[in-house]
């Protein structure tokens, strides 16, 4: 798998209002990632920008819809989404979601990811 196919899987369970499935997929793609690192021939992956606004959208939508998820599991989302981007910030290594291997810069100047963040941290 390379990061198209991840972002695309990551896609169709945002549109699915599955938070869960993308999140499972962008965790496994880290997995398959750290498995990798002691295989030097083997190509990694390295999430793109537009990975990440997949997730984050994903995320969002389900935490959005009150009619889907309780207010616990909404409250989860946002915070999630907070968590990531300080991730972001900091570039701290986190392998839980693996954000210091997203490219700061690229992510600040993404206006469609930082609206999605600031929604996340004012809801």
């Amino acid at each position: 798998p390379n990061d198209i196919s991840y972002r695309e899987m990551i896609r169709a369970a945002g549109k699915a209002e599955r938070s869960d499935i993308a999140i499972t997929t962008w965790r496994s793609a880290l997995r398959r990632r750290l498995d990798k690192e002691s295989q030097k021939d083997a190509e990694q992956w390295t999430p793109t920008i537009e990975s990440l606004t997949a997730l984050a959208i994903a995320i969002f939508r389900s935490a959005s819809d009150s009619s889907k998820v309780d207010a616990h599991t909404q409250q989860g989302l946002y915070q999630l989404l907070v968590h990531m981007y300080k991730g972001i910030l900091s570039g701290a290594p986190n392998h839980s979601m693996g954000m210091e291997l997203i490219d700061k810069e690229a992510a600040l100047g993404d206006q469609r990811v930082m609206l999605i963040f600031l929604q996340a941290i004012t809801s």
